[in-house]
């Protein structure tokens, strides 16, 4: 028996657990954990949010979601009422956001993230993100 016969069985017989696994639980109606709430929160950055054309002006473009945070944080940054803890923690925020397309965040920064936007950007673009998200 060759390798890739060996690999398959294996592969077969796990799948095969996991529906065994699953098929149990769902006869049982055991509840499964969906997510721990300390895990932190996976944000693709890239997702497109707007989209806006207005010829008379000459304008026109895309907002994604990283426009849309860091427009809420620097907001927040510069609000002269907001603590210097959550200044700091909006700043190192926006830094993380700089690093690349996606990102992870705590539920605390996740939070402060959320506050953010509602404020600055409005319940609309809020429940699209966390339609979005989820």
């Amino acid at each position: 028996m060759n390798t890739i016969w060996k690999a398959v069985i294996v592969g077969a017989a796990l799948i095969a657990a996991l529906a065994f696994g699953m098929a149990t639980a769902a006869l049982f109606d055991v509840q499964v954990a969906q997510s721990d709430p300390e895990a932190p929160v996976t944000i693709d950055l890239t997702r497109l949010m707007l989209r806006y054309d207005d010829p008379m002006r000459g304008m026109s473009g895309e907002i994604t979601i990283r426009q849309v945070f860091q427009d809420a944080l620097w907001w927040q940054i510069m609000d002269p009422q907001a603590s210097e803890e959550t200044r700091a923690e909006a700043f190192f925020i926006v830094g993380v956001m700089q690093e690349g397309r996606g990102t992870e965040l705590t539920q605390a920064q996740y939070d402060l993230l959320m506050d953010a936007v509602q404020r600055v950007w409005g319940p609309a673009i809020l429940a699209a993100i966390e339609a979005e998200l989820q």
